[in-house]
């Protein structure tokens, strides 16, 4: 049992495993002992009363939010392919979750997955664009604050709305010849009038 902010009693703690990585090389980890329980790092330093909790992939992703927001931030047990089904218990009290996962297709897809397992209702998807990750926006200064008020739900698979297409018309107005379909060599003029086929026409 230790003592919370306020004085109350927080705990008991209970290690269900180590995780131990080297400095070198992330990829050189291991679980300790092997058929341990699962557990969220940082959970230990949430409030009972917190209604809110960032979820990053990585642990020291975790203490760059908690460090430059104060808000309550955990990390998953082994990277963004895998929330256990164990955990999901200790969210129930959370009722908005901001899912903060690294800037690459991994990250995302497992973001996706997990708001779906978690409750599209409740998780919102953090985006830093111009960082890969938490703790990248720490080291350059970012205004960690600002990103995650800019995060939002997960977007229905059948709405599209501008903000989604934004990117993509930009580019297609920026890069048209990537666009452009396949000449038609024995009609010129109609090529340079429709641009050439295109996928499916």
């Amino acid at each position: 049992w230790e003592k919370g902010d306020g004085g109350e009693e927080m705990g008991p703690w209970v290690t269900r495993r180590i995780k131990a990585r080297a400095l070198c090389n992330k990829g050189w980890q291991r679980l300790d002992p092997p058929g341990g329980g699962w557990g969220l790092f940082g959970w230990h330093t949430v409030p009972h009363d917190a209604t809110e909790l960032v979820i990053t992939e990585g642990e020291y992703d975790a203490m760059a939010v908690y460090q430059a927001t104060g808000k309550p931030s955990v990390s998953l047990p082994s990277g963004c392919r895998n929330l256990p089904v164990e955990i999901l218990p200790l969210l129930e009290r959370i009722d908005k979750i901001y899912l903060w996962m690294d800037n690459d297709v991994p990250g995302q897809e497992g973001a996706e997955k997990f708001a779906r397992k978690i409750g599209l209702g409740r998780c919102l998807m953090v985006k830093s664009k111009h960082v890969k990750d938490a703790n990248e926006a720490l080291i350059e200064g970012r205004d960690m604050n600002k990103i995650i008020s800019q995060s939002a739900p997960l977007p229905h698979e059948g709405v599209l709305t501008f903000a989604d297409l934004r990117e993509q018309v930009l580019h297609e107005l920026i890069n048209p010849h990537e666009y452009a379909g396949v000449p038609i060599k024995t009609l010129p003029t109609l090529t340079r009038i429709i641009k050439g086929f295109r996928r499916g026409e």
